[in-house]
């Protein structure tokens, strides 16, 4: 399941469970890009959201 984000430059996994903040346990808003979260459940893979962390200024700079 993994193996798909080994082309990307950065790339992690977390385990969400009921009761917790996205913010809590994943780290993808401390840089800027676009992230996609997958759900494995039941043995099938879904995607269930797509998200974008900050912006990059004109001269470069990340900004969230």
């Amino acid at each position: 399941m993994f193996d798909a984000l080994s082309k990307y430059k950065t790339n992690g996994h977390f385990f969400f469970e009921r009761g917790q903040t996205l913010s809590q346990v994943c780290n993808a808003t401390e840089q800027p890009g676009v992230y996609y979260i997958l759900m494995l459940r039941k043995g099938k893979i879904e995607l269930v959201y797509i998200g974008a962390s900050g912006t990059i200024n004109q001269q470069g700079k990340f900004s969230k």
